[in-house]
């Protein structure tokens, strides 16, 4: 089972492959997951088969806390996209 940690805003969110060793990579860079989560702010998560491939994708729903958030940072909003992750083989992909 791999593992997806959510974070802050200015704070990539992880996604950690397992080894099956008892160790985890973090693929969040090559995958693009952190690119694509680095200003959002998690509200949700749930990992499911949208595609119905067998593979396990994830989606994202965001959205920031506090309503005046865009007045103290331009690159940060309040209202944010939902995000679909859709693994492809061993890729990840953003939809």
């Amino acid at each position: 089972m791999d593992l997806f940690v959510a974070n802050i805003d200015h704070e990539t969110y992880s996604l950690y492959q397992n080894n099956h060793d008892e160790t985890f990579d973090d693929i969040a860079v090559p995958s693009g997951v952190a690119s694509a989560t680095k200003t959002n702010e998690r509200l949700g998560i749930e990992i499911f088969d949208y595609d119905n491939d067998g593979n396990l994708d994830l989606i994202l729903a965001n959205g920031h806390p506090d309503d005046l958030i865009e007045r103290i940072y331009e690159n940060v909003k309040y209202r944010e996209p939902l995000l679909l992750f859709s693994k492809r083989g061993e890729r990840i992909q953003e939809c």
